[in-house]
């Protein structure tokens, strides 16, 4: 979920962006681990 995204990249990088784009890769990433034959 974002909130635990969130909370694992407190810390570690800048808010000033509000993680917007890295919270997109972290779903796309989570999505294709799941489901390794889907574009």
């Amino acid at each position: 979920s974002d909130p635990e995204i969130r909370e694992a990249l407190a810390g570690n990088l800048c808010r000033c962006t509000g993680y917007e784009k890295i919270l997109d890769a972290v779903h796309l990433a989570a999505d294709r681990r799941s489901n390794p034959g889907a574009l």
